[in-house]
This record gives structure tokens, sequence and C-alpha cells, in this order.
């Protein structure tokens, strides 16, 4: 199976993934998951599980909603002055690292270094 990621298409519905945050047409990446979640070859006990197509973090649930980069709004509306997939609010992750929530606006991609970080240097 073929994954598409062709750019544009700015009306029609993304996944990003979780891990490494390539943007895919959500059918495209349903079909994709859904093939593999219903290999009928897989050995008895093993739970089905499908990967994404750029850096094959694993993952077994269905990818179904379509959701802004923060994953703060469903179906995010296109609006000509934001991003496209955007919600064009304040991004809502935080990082393991850090308590704080990003200061950007809704973006793809990983967050920046958290602002609020000091930096301590040794008395020695």
């Amino acid at each position: 199976a073929v994954v598409s990621t062709q750019s544009g298409h700015y009306g029609r519905a993304t996944y990003s993934c979780f891990q490494c945050f390539n943007i895919f047409h959500l059918t495209c990446i349903r079909q994709w998951a859904s093939s593999k979640l219903s290999d009928t070859t897989l050995p008895e006990g093993s739970t089905a599980d499908w990967r994404c197509p750029a850096c094959q973090v694993s993952s077994t649930s269905l990818p179904f909603r379509y959701f802004c980069f923060c994953k703060s709004v469903v179906n995010p509306e296109f609006k000509s002055f934001t991003l496209p997939h955007s919600c064009g609010e304040k991004c809502s992750r935080s990082k393991d690292s850090c308590s704080h929530p990003c200061p950007e606006l809704c973006h793809p991609g990983k967050c920046p270094a958290c602002p609020a970080s000091v930096i301590v240097y040794c008395a020695c």
C-alpha cells in the first residue's frame, strides 16, 4: 500500500504522526492503517498494529478524527488568515521535560524549546 504525501488540499482532513509529526491525508492513512490492522497472517496471540509510514512508530488504534496540530480542535475550519489545519489558537501541547504549555500558535511539528527554562551554572 502507498500512502499519499501530496501537499496542498487545504480543505482535506489530515493526520499528523505523534512521534515524527509527518502529515498525511486522513483518508490515506486510514486506508494504510486498516490494511495493517486487518492482517490475517499474524501469529496467534499477537496484537495487530500499524506503523507510521515515515518513522515506523507503532499504534494499535485506527486514526478516525481530524484534529488541528495541537489536538485542541476537532475538524478545524480553514481560514485564509491561519495556517491550514491549525486552530489558530495558542498551542496546548507540553513537553515531557517541561510543565509549561507551548507559547506558539497551533503549529505542525515539534514545539520549540521552553522560553521559561532557566540556565543554571555551577558555582564551582
